[in-house]
């Protein structure tokens, strides 16, 4: 709901909170089921968003009811609008659509193959610590007076 009126009056969005969000699940390692819930639903907000901005089809207005006389009609042009958020071009809705959604899969891509990185050296950790307390229990029993 933050993310619509930060949308509604062309400020800056709580969407980009999924990409922290996104990262923290994986090196966290929580179940995927839940990192893939966060990211569907991140998708299917920016295109709704994106959407909703080319072509308004009344998502916007059906949460946001402006006082008596403050609804007008929307202008085409972007930077002379009198309903907020102003309409945009389709060309500039998807290419704004396509941004976001590849900066979002972009970080999950990159920080899943770290996280998994991550797991895998600190396992390798732990099978050294666990070989190296080996060595030093039989050092620890070998008789240096034979």
């Amino acid at each position: 709901l933050e993310d619509y009126l930060f949308t509604l009056f062309q400020q800056n969005a709580y969407w980009p909170w999924a990409v922290i969000i996104i990262d923290v699940c994986l090196v966290l390692r929580l179940p995927s089921r839940v990192v893939r819930n966060i990211i569907c639903c991140t998708l299917i907000w920016l295109t709704l968003r994106y959407t909703e901005t080319a072509f308004r089809f009344g998502l916007y207005d059906a949460w946001y009811t402006p006082s008596q006389g403050e609804r007008r009609d929307i202008s085409d042009d972007f930077y002379n609008c009198t309903s907020l958020p102003c309409k945009r071009d389709v060309s500039q809705s998807i290419a704004d659509y396509l941004s976001s959604a590849s900066l979002f899969l972009i970080d999950y891509y990159y920080t899943r193959g770290f996280a998994s990185r991550l797991f895998k050296e600190r396992d390798k950790m732990g099978e050294v610590i666990k070989t190296a307390e080996h060595i030093a229990d039989s050092l620890s029993k070998f008789d240096l007076a034979q």
